[in-house]
């Protein structure tokens, strides 16, 4: 399920916007989250896709600002700021606008897409 949901999302973004390994990477992840739920409380499909948008918020971000997180001598505030991209991109997904029946890959596309171009603004400039 992870597989299909990430194949959608990197499918409608534009070329060069992810490396496969960067996708590998994600697809890890996600499928570690899904297998570490306990059992009988697996995450639905809203809150699979959802985890997908935020992991590929996140580490769209992270790849754009980190030069400017290395570049901080204190590592209590990298470690800070880090975490803090992590929550926005958390709150960014949560806030998605998807389909009640079922986001399309448009729609997870525009989610990512959108949170990357409005995050990135924000944590360039801190």
């Amino acid at each position: 399920m992870g597989q299909r949901i990430a194949d959608a999302a990197f499918d409608t973004l534009p070329d060069g916007s992810m490396a496969d390994h960067e996708a590998r990477l994600i697809v890890g992840d996600l499928i570690g989250w899904v297998l570490e739920a306990p059992a009988g409380q697996e995450p639905s499909p809203e809150a699979v896709v959802r985890h997908t948008i935020e992991l590929m918020v996140n580490r769209a971000i992270l790849t754009e600002v980190g030069d400017n997180i290395r570049q901080e001598p204190d590592r209590a505030k990298r470690e800070a700021t880090t975490q803090d991209i992590r929550n926005s991109a958390k709150v960014w997904a949560a806030r998605a606008d998807l389909s009640a029946t079922g986001a399309t890959p448009a729609e997870i596309s525009a989610a990512i897409e959108g949170g990357v171009a409005e995050l990135v603004q924000i944590w360039e400039s801190e």
